[in-house]
C-alpha cells in the first residue's frame, strides 16, 4: 500500500485552509466594526451627520486590515498543515513531538530575522518593555535578553498556530468546548473592550491599549473560526470584502475635506485605529516615522527630513515641515517689553504658591458656582487676575520647566539661561521651595531627572526632602514657621500643594467630614481644604506686616479633565480643562483689575524680576504680567506645549491661544482643532472645517513659531528623554 500523499488533495486541503482563514478575519473585523461602532455612536458627539457616516466608514479598516491577518495566519497554518499531513503519513514520532517539530519550522524565519534583522521586531519589543519598566514593573531580565525572550514568544506564537490544525484542536471546535469558548469569549471581549475605551484614555498607547485592541483582534477572530467550523459557513462570502473596501475608499477620500472627524477618529477611535497605525507604519517609505497614508504628515515620502517634525530650515524656499512655508525671519517678540525701565521697586519678598492640578473655572473668582474658595477670592479683591492664564503643559514638570526659565522648547533644558531662583540667590535673596515630601519622592521617578534639575536649580533649600506626607494644614504649618525663621532677609518662597492631585488614579478625600465620594466632588473638597488652610497663610501674612513688602501669587503647573474630552486627569491634550490655570498677582500699590488678554504661567519670573527691581534676561520669553495689565503687551499668542518624559506619541500635542481662539496640532494622525473659547469654553465644537479663513490664519501663526522652535542650535526633534 503507497503512502504517497495525492499533491491534488493537499492542494485541495491548501485551498480550503486559505478560504476558511481569510472569511474567519473578515467575519472577525466586522465584530470589531460593529463593537465599537456601536459603542461610539452612542457616546460621541458628532459635528454632523457626514461626520458620523465617515467615522462608520473609517471603521470599515478592521476587515479589510484583518484580511491581512487572515492570509498571514492562513499561510502559517497551511504550511503546518501540510507539514502534519506529511509527517502523519511518513514518519513515526509522538503527536506533541510532531507539533514541536513543525511548529519551530513554521517559526524558523521569524527567528531568523529576529536574530540577524532586528529593526524588525527586536528594536520596538525593546522600547514596549522598557515603558512597561518605567510604568508597570521591573523586568529587566527580559531587557537583558530582548531576543531570546522575543523568540520565545514566536515560537509560542507558531505553536500556537500550529495547534489550530490539528484534529484535536477540530474535534473540540465542533464539541462543547467550542460552545464553552464562545461564551467565553462573548465576556470577554466586551470587558477588553469597555477597559480600552474607558481606561487610561490618551495614555500608555503601546503598553496598554495596543494589547487590549489585539486581544479583542485575535478573539474575535478565534469566534469567527469557530462559527465558520461548526456551521461551514460557505467561503464564497468572502466576496463581501469588497463592501468595507469600499466604505474606506470612501472615507479615505474624503478625509481631507472633514478634519473635525478625522480629528475625532484619532482622538477617540479605540480598536480600528491600531490597524491605521500600523498601515502607516507599513507605508512609511523614508523610515522618518510619518507615513502619507490616510493624510498622516508625510507630504514628501521619499526625503527622511521632511516631515511635520523636521528643522525648517531658513531661506532655502522648502517648507521641511509642511507647516508656514518656508522659515523666513522670526515671529515678533512680545518679551521686548522686560527690557523696559523699571520705574518703581514694588516689593522685597516673592511668595509663589502653586497649587497642582487646579483649574482656574472651579475657583469662584472665575465664575464656578459652588463657593469653594473664599480666601483666593478675598486676595483677588485686591489683585490683578488674568482670566485667560494658561499652563505651559498638561504635565508638571514641563510646566514648572517654562516657569523655572520664562521659556518655551528646548530653552527650558538650556543651561545658558538662568533660573528665577538662581537670579534671586545671586541678589542675595533666600530661596526656598516647600511641598510634601510625598511629591519629593515622585521627582525620584525615572524620566523626571531632566525635568527636576531644572526646577530646582537656585534653590537654596529645599524643604520637603525629610518627612511623612503633608496635606495642606501640615504644608501651611511648615510654610509659616519657614518665614517666621527667615524673614529678616529678602526671600524667593515657592509653596507648592498637592491635595488636588489624584494617587493611584484616586482622588484622596482630605477633609473625613465632607460627605462626597464622586472624583470632582472630592476634588472640590480637597480645593475647600486647601482655600481653608490658604486662608491662615493670608492672615499670618496680614499680622505680621508682610502684605506690605511682599508680592503673592497663585497659579497651577495644569488643570484636571473629568471626561469632558473622554480622558480623566491630566497628562493629555492641551484642552482648556487641562491648560487654563488660575494666574493672580498681588504685590503691594496694585490696583484690583481683571484681564481678558492670554498670559502665561512663564510670566511669572520675568514679573517676579521686575517687582523687586531687577531686568530679566534677554533670552526670557515669558513677559511681565504687569505691562500686560498696563496693556503694553498687544497681538500675542501662547502655546502650551507636549511634555518629553512622557514616552507616549499621544502626547505629541501643541495648542495655541489667540484671543477667543484655541488652535491644537496634534501630531498623532496630523489632526487640527479650533475652538472659539468664548461661545465653547469646554471645546467641544471642533469648528476647524467651518471656519476656513481663521483656521489658515491661526496655522501660519502656529506654524511661524514651531518653525522658531526649530532654529534652536539644541533643537532636538522633540524627542524624549
Amino acid at each position: 500500500m503507497s503512502s504517497e500523499i495525492p499533491s491534488t488533495s493537499l492542494l485541495a486541503n491548501a485551498t480550503s485552509n486559505f478560504r476558511i482563514y481569510i472569511l474567519a478575519s473578515l467575519l472577525g473585523g466586522l465584530l470589531v466594526t460593529l463593537l465599537e461602532a456601536t459603542d461610539r455612536l452612542i457616546v460621541l458627539n458628532f459635528p454632523s451627520q457626514l461626520d458620523r457616516l465617515l467615522f462608520l466608514c473609517t471603521l470599515a479598516l478592521a476587515p479589510i486590515g484583518n484580511l491581512a491577518l487572515g492570509l498571514f495566519i492562513a499561510i502559517i497554518t497551511t504550511k503546518a498543515k501540510l507539514l502534519l499531513t506529511i509527517l502523519e503519513q511518513q514518519v513515526k514520532l509522538s503527536i506533541w513531538l510532531k507539533y514541536l517539530a513543525v511548529s519551530f519550522s513554521v517559526s524558523l524565519p521569524f527567528l531568523l530575522l529576529n536574530f540577524f534583522f532586528p529593526a524588525l521586531f527586536v528594536n520596538s519589543f525593546q522600547e514596549t518593555i522598557s515603558m512597561i519598566n518605567r510604568k508597570i514593573i521591573n523586568i529587566d531580565i527580559v531587557f537583558q535578553y530582548p531576543k531570546v525572550f522575543l523568540s520565545i514568544l514566536i515560537y509560542l506564537v507558531a505553536l500556537k498556530l500550529t495547534l489550530l490544525e490539528s484534529k484535536t484542536f477540530l474535534s473540540l471546535v465542533k464539541g462543547r468546548l467550542g460552545i464553552v469558548f464562545l461564551v467565553f469569549a462573548a465576556l470577554i471581549i466586551p470587558i477588553f473592550y469597555y477597559l480600552d475605551s474607558r481606561t487610561f484614555i490618551g495614555r500608555y498607547q503601546d503598553i496598554y491599549h495596543v494589547p487590549l485592541g489585539l486581544a479583542i483582534i485575535l478573539f474575535s477572530f478565534f469566534i469567527s473560526l469557530i462559527l465558520v467550523h461548526r456551521f461551514r459557513l460557505d467561503t464564497k462570502y468572502i466576496i463581501l470584502a469588497i463592501i468595507p473596501a469600499f466604505l474606506f475608499t470612501f472615507s479615505h477620500q474624503a478625509i481631507s475635506k472633514h478634519q473635525a472627524m478625522k480629528s475625532l477618529f484619532w482622538r477617540r477611535g479605540v480598536v480600528v485605529k491600531n490597524y491605521l497605525s500600523l498601515i502607516q507604519t507599513v507605508y512609511d517609505r523614508d523610515g522618518d516615522g510619518f507615513s502619507p497614508f490616510f493624510d498622516g504628515g508625510d507630504y514628501d515620502d521619499k526625503i527622511l527630513t521632511k516631515n511635520p517634525l523636521s528643522i525648517d530650515l531658513a531661506n532655502n524656499n522648502i517648507d521641511e515641515n509642511f507647516l508656514a512655508g518656508d522659515y523666513k525671519q522670526p515671529p515678533s517678540n512680545p518679551a521686548e517689553v522686560n527690557q523696559k525701565p523699571i520705574e518703581k521697586i514694588a516689593a522685597k519678598n516673592i511668595l509663589f504658591i502653586t497649587i497642582d492640578c487646579l483649574r482656574a473655572d472651579h475657583l469662584g473668582c472665575y465664575g464656578y458656582n459652588k463657593a469653594l474658595s473664599p480666601n483666593i477670592d478675598k486676595l483677588v479683591n485686591r489683585s490683578i487676575i488674568f482670566e485667560n492664564g494658561f499652563s505651559l503643559g498638561t504635565n508638571t514638570g514641563h510646566s514648572f520647566c517654562g516657569i523655572a526659565r520664562a521659556n518655551y522648547s528646548e530653552n527650558i533644558f538650556n543651561d545658558e539661561i538662568p533660573t528665577v531662583a538662581e537670579l534671586f540667590s545671586k541678589q542675595g535673596y533666600i530661596t526656598a521651595t516647600i511641598t510634601s515630601p510625598e511629591t519629593s519622592k515622585w521627582l525620584q521617578k525615572q524620566g523626571w531627572q531632566t525635568y527636576k534639575d531644572v526646577m530646582l536649580k537656585g534653590f537654596q533649600e529645599i524643604v520637603h526632602e525629610s518627612g511623612g506626607n503633608w496635606n495642606s494644614r501640615k504644608l501651611t504649618d511648615h510654610t509659616i514657621d519657614y518665614i517666621k525663621n527667615n524673614s529678616d532677609k529678602p526671600f524667593y518662597l515657592w509653596v507648592h500643594y498637592n491635595d488636588l492631585h489624584a494617587k493611584a488614579e484616586k482622588y484622596h478625600k482630605q477633609d473625613k467630614q465632607d460627605a462626597v465620594s464622586k472624583p470632582m466632588d472630592v476634588y472640590d473638597s480637597n480645593l475647600r481644604f486647601t482655600d481653608k488652610h490658604l486662608g491662615r497663610l493670608f492672615d499670618y501674612l496680614e499680622t505680621t506686616g508682610l502684605f506690605d513688602n511682599t508680592v503673592i501669587a497663585i497659579s497651577a503647573d495644569h488643570g484636571e479633565e473629568f471626561g469632558e474630552h473622554g480622558q480623566s486627569f491630566h497628562n493629555g491634550r492641551p484642552y482648556r480643562v487641562q491648560t487654563h490655570v488660575p494666574v493672580i498677582l498681588y504685590y503691594p500699590g496694585v490696583t484690583s483689575q481683571r484681564i481678558n488678554q492670554a498670559v502665561s504661567n512663564i510670566d511669572f519670573a520675568p514679573t517676579f524680576l521686575r517687582l523687586t527691581g531687577q531686568l530679566p534676561p534677554k533670552n526670557y520669553n515669558g513677559v511681565d504680567l504687569v505691562e500686560t495689565a498696563k496693556n503694553n503687551v498687544t497681538n500675542r499668542q501662547v502655546f502650551m506645549e507636549t511634555p518629553r518624559n512622557v514616552p507616549d506619541a499621544n502626547f505629541f500635542a501643541w495648542a495655541m491661544v489667540d484671543g477667543d481662539w484655541r488652535l491644537i496640532y496634534d501630531i498623532v494622525g496630523n489632526t487640527f482643532e479650533l475652538y472659539n473659547t468664548k461661545l465653547d469654553p469646554l471645546e467641544q465644537n471642533n469648528l476647524i472645517d467651518k471656519e476656513i479663513e481663521k483656521t489658515n490664519e491661526l496655522k501660519k501663526k502656529f506654524g511661524l513659531w514651531f518653525d522658531y522652535q526649530t532654529q534652536d542650535k539644541n533643537y532636538r526633534y522633540w524627542q524624549r528623554f
